[in-house]
């Protein structure tokens, strides 16, 4: 809704006092002077008239000039010569320089010598020649200047009085009147009831009920006064409950001083209690003071306001709606341009604005509330086509806070707050915000219905909002915008956003549900339950696409994981990350669940990151990545890398889930042998460390079996020999921890939980190959058993399995047994079921 401050005029007061000041400035100079006249007019007359007499006329000249006439019909003394009475008066009174001729008229006058009182029966006529349209004198000199120059003669400003029961009291130098006062010029006219003209003082006092009619471009403009005074020493107006009413709009307060310069122009306004300002559109102001300056053209300048300012606007927004717009602050200023026109207000201590709306454009059952709250807010103002001023960008300053909530009668709410030391918005026809510029410490705060959060910061902020549609709605946008906050909050509807960059020290903080992490913590497998962090030199946000894009050494952090890359891209709708360039990730050692801690039988599941049963964090360096939130998936692409202590894995394409816990390492179908690992274990009945490394096609990994699998021309190899098959299967075991050790002495015991996985057994199926130094064996199995230390290679029925040893030759059984530990191969079953030791010489 557009704020009509334009007609927050104050000013209109200012036009009506200065009618009314101008007024009875005349009228009590022309009493001034029609009561000196008359006061002295018995002595210049002589005292002793005693007779009557027709067609009295009396000049008195000063320095050779008329200063005044007087004509009468008939002057009569009464008997005694204490009073006399003069009929069908007319006095004129002439300017000092002949630039002005007053007139006043009436049917008759009585003087009471002795009292000092003169009164005017019946009713009096007043004419009072003030300046003409352009500002100039008018009068006798000035129409023969203009009759001599060949010009039409000025339009003169000429003040006619009408009342009765005119009073003078000669001694109080006091005129009073306490019947209906009336009187008019070009432009108005008005009343009173009761007047009085303090000559001494120079005080004019229009005692009650008054009102003046005037106009402005046409329009009527309506002032009524309880009560008027004039002071023309100082050139101030008194108004004692003004009421302006002007076209649909009202102007009230309990007291107004208008104050005058000495060409009678008025210069400012200062108004005093319960200050109210109403349109008959539902747009009201409040206020305790005023004061307002104008210029000689009697135009607005500007209007300081304070003791408190309120503002309240009702009515129907463009789309039909019921809306309402409330501001208050302490104070606030108003600037005017030419004509009047509003060109900058401001607002400063604990400002507010509030405006409410029930009825959405796509929802006619919602609401939408904006709020904005500051210390300073400031608004340039500029014309609109029909000259009316319109709001053109807002600035808000000190604890700058934009509050944007949204209700809807189907799908989720809205409620997002935006901060900054300062924000700046620039609206689109005074009616909606274009966009929105924050600096020093800006935030943007998103808060979903069911709980969760996303808190965004940083430097600087730039959010842009899709253009609003001829009927008032926004721009279409689709549907899946308004359906799921974001990692970074967009602030307001999602359909109004279009865009939001945010630079310089950015953090994002996401939040999830209390539900969703009371779900997590009393999930069977490690998850995160708390938020989510973000760390960037710049985040941008597309509204229509629903990406956050991170770049300047981003990092995400949710406390299990943790990522960094080039540039990060963040999806909305689907909670999906793509990281790409130099990507690094750290899976941490969880604790363990709250259900095991519970010691809840079906969840007692000790917490393990997605890796490969190694000690400590899992870390991966990759070309690309893929992290999928919902599925509990992240896709490592590009000569990735996985280790975990003494554990590694290498391949182009390493897939790490949480639901199941698993790893999954693999290559393009075109690639072979792409997949190398290294796995650690402690082989034998002594325990002696040795490695593991294996290459193959592709690598699954089931972290709660504890089981990896590889597949695809396998090729396993460690330092007793090499194996190759068509798949392979290691299963781990936790390692058993040696014997307690005081906690401060190195090479302490660790914990179960904090212990390197060591391979428990090996198995080999499909085309096995065994190489060791010396011997070479083939069959169908083969098994190995790291507590033994001896590999197992068996066969089938029709091809059992073989060896070839340098020192004995060919052997065969039914199985051939390898004892690592002293290099020994036994052979049992066969046809003769013998059984063959056999060593080989090292």
């Amino acid at each position: 809704m557009r704020i009509t401050v334009a007609r927050l005029r104050l000013w209109i007061v200012v036009l009506a006092a200065l009618l009314v000041a101008a007024v009875v400035g005349f009228l009590g100079y022309a009493r001034y002077r029609a009561g000196k006249l008359v006061s002295d007019l018995p002595s210049r007359l002589g005292g002793e008239i005693t007779s009557t007499s027709d067609g009295f006329t009396y000049s008195q000249s000063v320095k050779g000039r008329t200063a005044f006439t007087i004509h009468a019909s008939k002057a009569v003394k009464f008997a005694g010569g204490a009073s006399a009475t003069l009929r069908d008066v007319v006095i004129t009174l002439y300017g000092a320089q002949g630039d002005r001729s007053d007139r006043i008229s009436g049917s008759e006058f009585d003087y009471d010598q002795k009292a000092g009182i003169v009164t005017a029966k019946g009713e009096v006529q007043i004419d009072l020649q003030g300046a003409d349209a352009t500002g100039s004198p008018v009068g006798a000199v000035a129409e023969k200047a203009s009759a001599a120059a060949g010009i039409a003669a000025p339009a003169q400003q000429v003040v006619h009085v009408k009342t009765s029961g005119l009073v003078f009291d000669q001694n109080q130098q006091l005129a009073t009147t306490s019947q209906h006062v009336e009187f008019s010029t070009l432009k108005g006219s008005g009343q009173a009831m009761g007047a009085s003209y303090d000559v001494r003082k120079g005080l004019l006092v229009l005692q009650s009920a008054v009102e003046l009619d005037s106009d402005r471009d046409g329009d009527p403009v309506v002032v009524h006064a309880s009560h008027v005074e004039f002071l023309r020493p100082s050139m101030q107006a008194f108004l004692l409950h003004p009421v302006t009413a002007y076209r649909t709009d009202t102007t009230a307060a309990d007291q107004a001083i208008v104050y005058f310069r000495k060409d009678g122009s008025a210069e400012h306004i200062d108004a005093r209690g319960n200050i109210r300002f109403a349109t008959a559109a539902g747009q009201q102001m409040t206020a305790r003071a005023a004061k307002i300056l104008l210029d000689p053209k009697s135009q607005p300048q500007r209007a300081d306001i304070g003791g408190g300012v309120n503002f309240v606007s009702s009515g129907a927004s463009r789309q039909g709606f019921q809306q309402q717009m409330r501001g208050n602050a302490v104070e606030a200023t108003l600037t005017f341009g030419p004509g009047g026109v509003l060109s900058h207000g401001q607002a400063r201590d604990a400002v507010s604005f509030v405006d409410q709306q029930q009825g959405l454009a796509d929802d006619p059952g919602g609401s939408a509330t904006r709020e904005v709250r500051a210390s300073r807010i400031d608004a340039d103002f500029v014309p609109d086509k029909d000259g009316r001023a319109q709001a053109d960008k807002v600035l808000a300053q000190g604890g700058a806070t934009a509050v944007l909530h949204t209700i809807r009668t189907k799908g989720p709410s809205q409620n997002t707050t935006i901060k900054g030391d300062q924000l700046l918005a620039t609206l689109r026809g005074g009616r909606s915000i274009a966009s929105l510029h924050g600096s020093g410490h800006t935030s943007v705060l998103d808060l979903a219905a069911n709980g969760a959060s996303n808190l965004s910061s940083g430097d600087t902020l730039q959010v842009n909002f899709a253009p609003v549609a001829a009927d008032g709605s926004r721009a279409a946008t689709p549907a899946k915008q308004a359906s799921k906050p974001g990692a970074m909050a967009g602030g307001g509807d999602a359909g109004q956003i279009q865009s939001v960059v945010q630079e310089g020290n950015v953090v994002i903080v996401q939040t999830p549900s209390p539900d969703a992490a009371k779900s997590a913590s009393a999930s069977n497998f490690a998850r995160p339950s708390g938020p989510t962090r973000a760390f960037a030199r710049r985040a941008d946000y597309d509204g229509a696409s629903q990406v956050l894009r991170l770049t300047g050494s981003p990092r995400i952090d949710d406390g299990a994981t943790e990522m960094a890359a080039d540039a990060i891209d963040y999806h909305r709708d689907s909670q999906i990350a793509n990281a790409n360039g130099n990507v690094k990730a750290t899976y941490r050692q969880l604790p363990a669940t709250a259900a095991a801690a519970s010691k809840a039988p079906s969840t007692a599941v000790a917490a393990t990151p997605p890796g490969i049963g190694g000690e400590g964090p899992a870390h991966v360096v990759s070309a690309s990545a893929v992290l999928d939130q919902a599925r509990g998936l992240a896709v490592f692409r590009g000569q990735a890398r996985l280790w975990q202590g003494a554990n590694s894995v290498s391949a182009p394409i390493i897939e790490l889930s949480s639901s199941p816990e698993s790893l999954k390492a693999y290559a393009e179908p075109a690639a072979a042998n792409a997949v190398f690992t290294v796995m650690a274990s402690s082989s034998g009945p002594q325990r002696q460390p040795t490695v593991f490394r294996v290459r193959s096609r592709q690598l699954l990994y089931a972290g709660a079996d504890r089981e990896a699998t590889f597949t695809g021309a396998v090729t396993a190899e460690d330092a007793s020999g090499v194996v190759h098959a068509d798949q392979v299967e290691a299963f781990l075991v936790p390692a058993a921890p040696s014997s307690p050790a005081p906690q401060n002495q190195p090479g302490a015991a660790k914990a179960p939980s904090e212990a390197a996985s060591r391979i428990d057994r090996i198995l080999a199926t499909g085309h096995v190959v065994l190489q060791q130094p010396g011997r070479r064996g083939t069959g169908e199995t083969l098994l190995y058993r790291a507590s033994e230390g001896k590999f197992t290679l068996t066969g089938t029925p029709a091809v059992p399995p073989h060896l070839y040893d340098q020192a004995h030759g060919n052997v065969s059984g039914e199985a051939l047994i390898f004892n690592t530990q002293d290099d020994s191969v036994m052979v049992t079953g066969g046809q003769s079921r013998a059984v063959t030791n056999t060593r080989t010489a090292k």
